[in-house]
């Protein structure tokens, strides 16, 4: 983390009297490294602007079990938003079609990757998803987090100033960030290092990847809206199109394992 920017989250916790916290320069000091590179953007997006929704569903891999019956109605609320996203797109068809493309180099962790490469997807054309220019919306969580630190979990803690210096979420957006990420992931944890191998597949069935996004990302957005009355700001472009498309997907009952669960 650059001293400039440690100095200006130092300065804003001391503002509201957090003193004594000490900023990691590193994820890996006080928290899993596999919750720095998690997908955050999808989750972030999905929560409607309700910040207390935002909170829960950033922190959702970080809370465990009941506890989040600790957090305030809101947070609590986006905490299971998290969970039944994850459920959703771990059993959907599409997904598991796009995982499959990564299953000789990365085995079961082929749905993390596939986690990770729909992020990018979703930063690369966010102008196609949201009516917020990107930089606002990334500069909004940012804010969000930071305003809410003290009810954050030690771990996350931890690591937000080192994910916000490291524009994590912009990163997604550029085939590098995506590199970055998995290379890190496969260095510090039991997924195996297939970096350039996922990168190759990326960028040689990009297409077909971006489609099956495409088509799957809407599916989860109605879900998400249907299930818990949230309003997800579409542009208005991509709200035509989804409105004449016919027929959805369900998903199946198959498992498969999620990054909170790597090692």
């Amino acid at each position: 983390m650059t001293l400039i920017f440690k100095k200006v989250v130092q300065a804003w916790f001391d503002k509201n009297d957090y003193f004594g916290i000490e900023i990691a320069t590193e994820p890996s000091e006080i928290c899993s490294l596999e919750l720095f590179f998690m997908n955050y953007l999808a989750h972030a997006y999905l929560s409607g602007g309700l910040e207390g929704v935002m909170i829960g569903n950033f922190i959702g891999d970080s809370v465990k079990g009941k506890q989040y019956l600790n957090y305030p109605p809101q947070v609590q609320e986006g905490i299971l938003i998290h969970r039944q996203i994850d459920s959703f797109t771990d059993r959907h068809p599409l997904v598991k079609q796009c995982s499959r493309r990564f299953r000789t180099p990365y085995g079961r962790y082929a749905g993390i990757v596939t986690d990770v490469v729909f992020d990018h997807f979703l930063a690369k054309y966010w102008e196609s998803w949201s009516v917020n220019p990107f930089s606002e919306f990334v500069k909004h969580v940012h804010s969000v987090l930071l305003s809410s630190f003290a009810q954050l979990p030690f771990e996350v803690k931890g690591f937000l100033p080192f994910f916000i210096a490291h524009r994590r979420l912009e990163s997604y957006a550029g085939v590098d960030g995506i590199r970055e990420t998995l290379y890190a992931m496969g260095r510090r944890t039991s997924m195996p290092e297939r970096s350039e191998m996922a990168v190759q597949i990326l960028q040689d069935e990009f297409f077909l990847i971006k489609a099956e996004f495409d088509e799957f990302f809407p599916e989860l957005i109605d879900f998400v809206e249907q299930r818990f009355r949230i309003e997800i700001k579409m542009n208005e472009n991509r709200k035509i199109q989804e409105a004449v498309k016919p027929g959805t997907c369900s998903p199946d009952p198959e498992p498969c394992i999620a990054s909170s669960q790597l090692p």
